[in-house]
């Protein structure tokens, strides 16, 4: 017997460990919702789109890294990935771009 035969079977089933699917993109939602809540009024929407399509990129890159399957029999990172560039195009139809202008020219202006 060599000691990497493991004899007994009284051990626990292995966990993945860290976050699943829904976990991460919770955590990866509340990031982007915290983080676009620091941008001035007229850049909310703008800053939401482009952080959760960056979220969108992090999902996609993770769940191929990770080597994940595209399956329709559970929920994994291709989902949120999907799930968060199609909420980044919601966001991006709120983006007033009249706002962002006169925004960027007013702080241009008074620097």
């Amino acid at each position: 017997m060599r000691w990497t035969d493991d004899t007994r079977n009284d051990r626990q089933p292995e966990s993945s460990g860290g976050l699943g699917p829904l976990g991460f993109g919770g955590l990866m939602l509340a990031l982007c919702l915290a983080l676009a809540s620091l941008a001035p009024a007229p850049l909310l929407a703008l800053s939401l789109s482009s952080l959760t399509s960056m979220a969108a990129w992090v999902a996609a890159a993770t769940a191929l890294l990770r080597g994940e399957t595209i399956e329709w029999t559970r929920w994994n990172r291709w989902d949120v990935a999907l799930a968060f560039f199609a909420l980044s195009i919601a966001a991006g139809w709120f983006v007033d771009l009249q706002a962002v202008e006169a925004f960027v020219a007013a702080n241009a202006a008074g620097h």
